[in-house]
């Protein structure tokens, strides 16, 4: 693992730069937009951003403040907002840490942000050109409907932001969905969202949704919602469920039952992949879990991730290629992910390792790997820790022989 930030721990720090933390991050062409704290969003190159860490480039404090003698350090971002100084303060004598606690992109490059009592803002460019510091807003959906964008916001509050600099605050029949989180289809039709009060899962129609008109489907009581572009993924206690499109409306179905996991809080799907993030658990338990999005919606564990370190508090991973990306407030680390592991057991092996036993109803099983072949070993162990039948008893951790080969027992 390699860390892109690492805020040592956590902090107090506020204007004029609040705490740099690694809160999770959105994934737009070429662009990687990371929440870097209560006050920051720090905008990556995607081609350049793995080649930066690949190559070792050191860490840095982007200056501007006096965070203490051991401050955060980042990767140098291309590009970074920052709310002090590029918002409006409210003006109270003390408005606290967590400002900005949400935020949304465009397929334009606006930024929607929810800074909690400094209000909604649009940034544009870099610079703020409209806010409402009247609008105590804690999360934000942003999304398009022909040529008009609209933005919602948790206050119930739905926004015509077509003119950036003069958005119309829309006068709606009923209650609008006070988002908690959001997931949308890659074209941006369709909309999940969990309500922040009631925990109840709709999937909207944009045009729909813009006209604040009733959901094509709604769900039961959920925690955290993601999409593969198509599809959405609904996390309800330790299950995945998955909302597949059927005409002008959604099957639900089980994915997943997550086990042998830390408290799972948050999920996150790209490029083929889904990231569970659990809450800290005991020191050995991990705390993010990589899944394979299979043909059939089902997924498979591919490899557990787990961090010690002071503060770490799981927000979320994305996988971007053969990379993943975790997010653990204070710290922000980059990994690597192995292929995913095939529904069937992988066979034949590569040339001079033993072939793995097929699990039958024997008491004991040894798979040998090559020296060089720990990320095959690793993919295997997520794979047993999500085999169902038989039951597996005993899961050991991968060791290494006397002679250098890797061996992996189970029972």
């Amino acid at each position: 693992m390699k860390p892109f930030l690492n805020s040592n721990g956590p902090h107090d720090w506020r204007a004029p730069l609040r705490t740099l933390y690694a809160l999770g991050a959105i994934v737009t062409p070429a662009k990687l937009h990371v929440h870097g704290g209560f006050g920051n969003i720090l905008t990556y190159n995607l081609p350049t951003f793995f080649p930066r860490i690949d190559a070792g480039e050191a860490l840095s404090f982007p200056g501007g403040a006096d965070h203490g003698p051991a401050p955060e350090q980042i990767l140098r971002p291309d590009a970074r907002f920052n709310i002090d100084g590029g918002l409006r303060s409210p003006g109270v004598a003390d408005n606290g840490v967590e400002i900005m606690t949400g935020f949304d992109v465009d397929d334009t490059g606006c930024f929607y942000i929810a800074a909690t009592n400094w209000g909604f803002a649009i940034v544009r460019n870099g610079a703020m050109v409209w806010q409402d510091t009247t609008d105590h807003c804690g999360q934000v959906v942003a999304f398009r409907v022909g040529s008009k964008y609209y933005a919602l916001v948790n206050t119930g509050h739905l926004y015509d932001v077509t003119d950036r600099a003069h958005p119309v605050r829309l006068a709606l029949a009923g209650r609008v969905p006070r988002v908690s989180v959001s997931a949308k289809s890659s074209d941006g039709s369709r909309i999940a969202i969990i309500d922040i009060e009631t925990h109840k899962l709709t999937i909207h129609d944009a045009a729909g949704l813009a006209a604040n008109a009733a959901p094509i489907d709604t769900g039961g009581s959920y925690a955290s919602v993601t999409s593969d572009g198509r599809n959405f993924f609904a996390l309800t206690g330790n299950t995945i469920d998955v909302f597949s499109p059927s005409g002008n409306t959604y099957t639900a179905e089980a994915a997943a039952v997550i086990e042998n996991f830390s408290q799972p809080i948050h999920i996150d799907c790209h490029d083929g992949y889904l990231v569970v993030s659990g809450s800290n658990g005991p020191s050995n338990s991990p705390l993010w879990r990589a899944y394979s999005v299979t043909a059939d919606l089902t997924l498979k564990a591919v490899r557990d991730f787990t961090y010690q370190g002071e503060g770490v508090n799981p927000l979320g991973g994305i996988v971007i290629g053969s990379r993943i990306l975790l997010f653990g407030k204070t710290i922000g680390l980059v990994d690597d992910v192995p292929a995913a592991v095939p529904d069937s057991k992988p066979d034949p092996k590569p040339a001079g390792v033993p072939p793995t036993p097929t699990i039958v109803e024997v008491s004991t099983h040894i798979a040998v790997f090559k020296p060089t072949d720990r990320a095959w070993a690793e993919a295997w162990l997520a794979y047993l820790k999500s085999f169902k039948t038989p039951p597996i008893t005993h899961i050991g951790e991968i060791v290494t022989a006397p002679d250098g080969s890797l061996q992996l027992e189970w029972r």
